[in-house]
């Protein structure tokens, strides 16, 4: 009885190997097409994704007018555009006759815009010291003008809007009357300036307190 069972069971092992080697086979097949298959169409859609991209960026470039002024390379890079990169409509080569022109036609455009938003600034007045400040919504902090009791400079500074320094000479604790039921202190930074600024956050506190 031994031998045959072990005759039985070196072929049962022989014919369980045959199969995993079999099946091993075929998965190897289907990974290899799977890989062939997944291995081509990502060229295909990376190659039109990027010439999309490009063409895009392209079409972008092409299409840009600055108020037909100036085209991309040159709004862009300036006198380091390269010649052969600008492109039509382009106002880069003009006589300085016509640049002065679109200059000057700037400038005026730029003051009228001035003017029309000095229309809109609001300003307030303390009754106690009589200073005059305009309120800002994009300041970061309250000011008041240096005058020439306080000149002792102070390490930090300030910046306007246009990256300009602004040299600043400590803080002072004010007291404002500006018509409301009741004074309102508050911090204000000493600084090269000609008017008052008022952070708008101010009128907010007070709006609080007052309700």
């Amino acid at each position: 009885m031994s031998p045959k069972t072990e005759i039985y069971s070196t072929s049962y092992e022989q014919n369980s190997s045959n199969e995993l080697l079999d099946r091993v086979k075929n998965l190897e097949q289907q990974i290899s097409a799977l890989c062939i298959r997944t291995g081509a169409r990502p060229r295909t859609r990376n190659n039109n994704y990027f010439r999309n991209r490009s063409r895009s960026r392209s079409n972008r470039r092409h299409g840009f007018n600055p108020k037909g002024k100036l085209c991309y390379f040159h709004f862009r890079f300036g006198s380091k555009c390269f010649p052969e990169k600008c492109q039509p409509p382009c106002s880069w080569n003009q006589k300085p006759q016509e640049v002065k022109s679109a200059v000057s036609s700037a400038t005026n455009s730029a003051a009228e815009n001035v003017k029309e938003c000095r229309k809109f600034r609001l300003f307030v007045r303390d009754r106690r010291s009589n200073l005059r400040f305009l309120v800002d919504s994009g300041a970061d902090v309250s000011i008041i003008p240096a005058t020439s009791q306080n000149k002792k400079k102070a390490e930090y500074q300030l910046y306007a809007a246009n990256g300009t320094e602004i040299s600043t000479y400590g803080i002072k604790m004010l007291n404002l009357d500006l018509g409301l039921r009741r004074d309102f202190q508050f911090p204000f930074i000493i600084a090269d300036v000609t008017k008052g600024i008022l952070v708008l956050i101010f009128f907010t506190n007070i709006t609080y307190l007052l309700t």
